[in-house]
C-alpha cells in the first residue's frame, strides 16, 4: 500500500491559502485498502484539547487559547460509534494507547497532511497481531482566506470590516495501517455531505457550523461547556458515516 504524504512549509509564519486548500484535498477522496482485513483496532486521539481562536482584521487582533476536555469523552464516543459502523462488516477488538503519542503528531517547522507513522502504532497500541489498526487523529483547516491555521476541535470568531462570524470546527482525519505489514494507507480527512462550498459559501471549509455570539465560552472549565460538546457530537454525528463510505469501510 503506498502512503499519501504531502508537507507544507511554512515561511515567516505565512502559508499561501491556495496552496492549503489544495493540499488538503489531495488525500480527502483517497481509499485505503482493506482486501483480507477481518480484525481491526481503533485509536481516536482528537479529544483532548478544545481550542479557542479569534481572528482580527491585524495580527494584532488574533488571540488564541484552550479547554482541557477530557471529561466530555469525545475519543470514547468517536471509538464507540467507529465500533458501531464497522462491527457488521469487521470483528472490532479493544485496544489500549497512550493518546498523547497520537495527540501530538503535529509538527511545529512542517505541517503535514498526515504526520501518523506505523512505527508509532506498532510502539504504542496493544495488542499487536490485528489485520488493522483505525487511528483518527487531528487535521488542520483554514479561516477564510486567511493565514490562521486551525486544528482539531474548537471555536473561532473571525472579524472582517463588515461583520463578526464565529464557527465551530471538527478537523480530523481517518487511516489505516496494516498490522502485519506496518504500513500506512491512504488518510481520509473528515467531510460534511455535500462536499465543497461554491464560490459565495461560507468562510470555513470542512467539518463545521455556524454560530451566533451565544455560543462563546465565558469559562474554560469543560464541565461548564457541555453546549459546546454537544456541537462537537453533532459534527461528529454528520461527518463520520460519509467519512468512513469514502473510505469504503461501511455501505
Amino acid at each position: 500500500m503506498r502512503q499519501c504524504r504531502v508537507t507544507i512549509k511554512i515561511f515567516m509564519g505565512r502559508i499561501v491559502p491556495a496552496l492549503l486548500l489544495l493540499v488538503l484535498g489531495a488525500c480527502a477522496g483517497l481509499a485505503p485498502k482493506v482486501e483480507g482485513v477481518r480484525t481491526i483496532g481503533i485509536v481516536s486521539a482528537i479529544g483532548d484539547k478544545f481550542h479557542l481562536r479569534t481572528v482580527g482584521i491585524t495580527v494584532f487582533g488574533n488571540e488564541s487559547q484552550e479547554i482541557a476536555i477530557d471529561a466530555w469523552g469525545i475519543d470514547d464516543l468517536m471509538t464507540a460509534k467507529i465500533r458501531a459502523a464497522l462491527t457488521p462488516r469487521f470483528d472490532v477488538r479493544p485496544v489500549t494507547y497512550r493518546r498523547a503519542a497520537f495527540a501530538t503528531l503535529e509538527n511545529r517547522i512542517a505541517i503535514g497532511i498526515n504526520q501518523l507513522r506505523p512505527e508509532i502504532v506498532r510502539a504504542e497500541v496493544s495488542p499487536q497481531g490485528l489485520d488493522a489498526y483505525l487511528v483518527v487523529t487531528k487535521s488542520i483547516g483554514q479561516y477564510n482566506q486567511t493565514n490562521q491555521i486551525l486544528e482539531g476541535l474548537g471555536i473561532v470568531q473571525g472579524s472582517d470590516l463588515f461583520a463578526s462570524n464565529i464557527y465551530a470546527h471538527a478537523y480530523y482525519e481517518i487511516s489505516v495501517v496494516d498490522g502485519h505489514a506496518w504500513t500506512l494507507s491512504r488518510s481520509t480527512v473528515a467531510g460534511l455531505p455535500g462536499g465543497g462550498e461554491g464560490l459565495f459559501g461560507p468562510r470555513m471549509k470542512g467539518v463545521n457550523r455556524e454560530l451566533d455570539k451565544s455560543w462563546w465560552p465565558s469559562s474554560l472549565d469543560a464541565a461548564s461547556n457541555q453546549r459546546l460538546k454537544g456541537v462537537v457530537v453533532e459534527l461528529i454525528d454528520q461527518s463520520l458515516p460519509g467519512t468512513l463510505q469514502r473510505m469504503q469501510l461501511v455501505q
